[in-house]
C-alpha cells in the first residue's frame, strides 16, 4: 500500500504511559510508520511539534489524540493547535482516541470535524484510517 511508505512518524499524545506502549506496538506491528514520538499531555504535545516541525520532513503525518489528560487536555491542545502555524499543517491528520464516550465529547469532536475510536488501538482501526 502506497500509503504506509508516505508515513514516517507518528505521534501519540496520552497520560497514560501503558496506553502508549500498547499503541507503540501495536503500530509498529502494522509497519505504518518509521518513527513513533510520545507526549503525555496537550502542552507536551505542542512542544514536540513545534520543534520537530521546524524541519519541513519531521512532522508527524498522523497524531492519537487522547481527551482526558492532566496539564492540557485534548480539546485545549485542539485549540492552540489550530493557531500554530507551519508549513507541512494541511498534511497531519488528527485522529480522537479515547476512552470517554461523553455525548458532549462526541459533538465537540464532531463539529471539528475529526475521526474518532474508542481505545483500544488496534490494527484493524489503523487500516480503517488509512483507507
Amino acid at each position: 500500500m502506497e500509503i504506509l511508505n508516505a508515513i514516517h512518524r507518528v505521534l501519540l499524545i496520552d497520560d497514560d504511559e501503558v496506553t502508549n506502549f500498547l499503541n507503540s506496538k501495536v503500530i509498529e506491528k502494522a509497519g505504518i510508520a518509521k518513527n513513533i514520538s510520545v507526549a503525555t499531555n496537550g502542552r507536551k504535545a505542542l512542544d514536540i511539534i513545534g520543534e520537530i516541525c521546524a524541519s519541513e520532513n519531521a512532522c508527524p503525518e498522523l497524531i492519537f489524540l487522547d481527551l482526558n489528560m492532566p496539564v492540557m487536555n485534548g480539546f485545549e491542545f485542539l485549540d492552540k493547535y489550530e493557531r500554530m502555524e507551519f508549513s507541512n499543517k494541511h498534511k497531519i491528520k488528527i485522529i480522537v482516541l479515547t476512552s470517554s464516550s461523553n455525548p458532549e465529547d462526541m459533538r465537540k469532536i464532531k463539529e471539528r470535524n475529526l475521526s474518532y475510536f474508542i481505545k483500544p488501538l488496534s490494527e484493524e482501526k489503523i487500516m480503517e484510517i488509512l483507507k
